[in-house]
């Protein structure tokens, strides 16, 4: 895992999170108008440039497909893609390498129910703690 972006955690990707822009789904990145926290994090990539549009997925029913979901071309449907991993500084599930509320990640506990707003907190502790061990190691040498 790299280092956690501290500073895309406290500057955009919490702050999408509390916006109301974004409306909450579970076990998948996106469906429809609807994304997990980590599937605001793809946008937001995917509106800064970084990643490609998402993809349909479906599903076949009888003659025809029913549809379930969207993903990242580069990715799967339920993780992140590993170039937004890295650029998180996180695993695909969005564990930050310690406990994410009572949860081992972003993705379980956006899972488990822990609203947005939850879990833009968290991602902010977890951004300032980050810059606080930066500070310190600084500090040292």
């Amino acid at each position: 895992m790299s280092e956690v972006n501290a500073e895309w955690l406290l500057e955009t990707w919490a702050p999408a999170l509390r916006s109301g822009e974004f409306h909450q789904t579970t076990n998948t990145l996106r469906l429809g108008d609807e994304y997990c926290c980590l599937g605001v994090a793809c946008e937001l990539r995917r509106r800064e440039g970084a990643l490609p549009d998402w993809e349909a997925i479906t599903e076949p029913l009888g003659r025809s497909e029913r549809f379930v979901g969207v993903k990242m071309i580069s990715g799967m449907s339920k993780d992140l893609p590993s170039d937004v991993s890295a650029f998180l500084g996180c695993n695909p599930v969005g564990r930050f390498g310690r406990q994410f509320l009572a949860y081992d990640s972003a993705a379980e506990a956006n899972d488990e129910g822990c609203s947005f707003p939850q879990i833009a907190d968290e991602l902010e502790r977890i951004a300032r703690a980050e810059l606080t061990r930066r500070a310190a190691a600084e500090a040292a040498s």
